[in-house]
């Protein structure tokens, strides 16, 4: 369904016709810049009431109640789940994201729907997060768990994971197996292509040295572990905070579709997802802890001795430099294949804009080198990539820490 809205910026007095589809979320949000002046303009929806339609807040804008009053406005293409071609973002009468639609369908008919359980991780993970639940309500109650765990208030932990009836569960109520659900099903089919592979090496590591693996198993336990549910919870929380923009990229990197030509992304809020990349990338480097001690394993030696140094070292190093460790082992560097340090450089000491004219990111990769561009929905999606890894280690985290039923 679409519905046109026509709007006039309060800044500049420049008139828009609105073309928005609507999502599957109770409120869809977007931010965008005005076509006219480039300042950032933004739209709230209420969707909570189908098939009602209610404008739940404007920003910087009014509607236009008479047509008449329209003066060769610029349409505007939006959709909460899809990036579209440029070309089409200021034509009428298309619909651009009914051609990924169909995409995606064929995607996903190669995809069997069956339950994710932490206790049964070998099992096709489900393509649909929304059962009972959509993703970001899923969330909200998930975060509200998860920080309730990690501040010690376990009971009224509880209480909230005893409300989470997605689609699919059947785990115990724990926040492990409500977690691995979560991510699982919030990841669709790349947690399968990703986890499956890596925990299988984890499975070689332990035929091949139970003992060492079980000595990994209790310093993940004492020493990691809580470190990991702590940060990752940080870097979601912020994910999901940017929703409204990360959430019409997720579904190219959940389904493995490529972006249309000279994408262009309908919603733009960079000023809360411009330092999304680094914070990302320093908790990921900090969680190739994991990769790297199955791999001394598999290597036929102790889970805390590398090559060339010992696991205090390793754990010193650089970030950037953490990969290395494992990027012989397929498996393992495929979480790690959005891992770019120089984005990371830009995002995390703020040496990263927006070009609200031609909707490009710019970004030094250090002072006084020339900026390197990109579209800003390639952004979103390296973005999504790099949760999506961090994500699927922490998973991994779970199942060799936590003790199934």
């Amino acid at each position: 369904m679409v519905i046109r809205l026509p709007i006039v910026c309060e800044i500049c007095g420049h008139q828009t016709i609105l073309r928005i589809g609507l999502g599957h979320e109770s409120v869809q949000e977007h931010v965008f810049a005005c076509p006219g002046c480039a300042q950032d303009l933004s739209i709230v929806l209420d969707l909570s009431k189908p098939p009602n339609v209610g404008v739940a807040r404007l920003s910087n804008i009014k509607e236009i109640v008479d047509n008449q009053e329209l003066k060769s406005p610029t349409i505007l293409n939006l959709h909460p789940e899809f990036i579209i071609p440029e070309g089409d973002r200021n034509r009428d009468q298309v619909f651009p994201w009914l051609e990924q639609g169909h995409a995606l369908i064929k995607k996903q008919m190669n995809n069997l729907e069956r339950s994710a359980r932490l206790s049964d991780a070998d099992s096709l993970l489900k393509d649909e997060t929304d059962g009972r639940l959509t993703v970001f309500e899923a969330w909200q109650l998930v975060s509200r768990s998860w920080s309730l765990e990690i501040e010690g208030k376990r009971d009224l932990s509880k209480l909230q994971l005893a409300k989470y009836n997605a689609k699919g569960f059947s785990g115990s109520t724990s926040l492990p197996e409500v977690a691995f659900h979560f991510l699982s099903s919030a990841l669709g089919p790349v947690a399968k292509e990703l986890l499956l592979p890596a925990a299988d090496c984890m499975g070689e590591a332990y035929d091949a040295n139970p003992i060492e693996l079980d000595r990994f198993r209790e310093y993940y336990q004492t020493e990691q572990i809580d470190v990991a549910t702590r940060d990752v919870y940080s870097v979601l929380e912020e994910f999901f905070r940017s929703y409204a923009d990360f959430r019409q990229a997720l579904v190219y990197v959940r389904f493995g579709l490529p972006l249309p030509s000279k994408a262009a992304a309908t919603t733009e809020n960079f000023r809360i997802t411009s330092m999304y990349y680094g914070n990302a990338f320093e908790v990921l480097a900090d969680r190739a802890v994991l990769l790297a001690g199955i791999n001394n394993i598999l290597a036929g030696r102790k889970y805390d001795q590398f090559e060339k140094m010992d696991l205090k070292t390793y754990l010193q190093i650089d970030k950037a430099g953490k990969a290395r460790a494992f990027q012989s082992r397929l498996e393992f560097a495929r979480l790690v294949n959005e891992f770019d340090n120089q984005l990371r450089n830009a995002s995390h000491h703020k040496r990263i804009r927006i070009n609200r004219g031609s909707g490009k990111i710019e970004y030094q990769t250090r002072q006084m080198a020339e900026a390197k561009k990109m579209s800003y929905a390639t952004y979103l999606v390296r973005c999504c990539s790099i949760t999506v890894n961090l994500a699927v280690i922490y998973m991994l985290e779970l199942m060799l820490t936590v003790d199934p039923d």
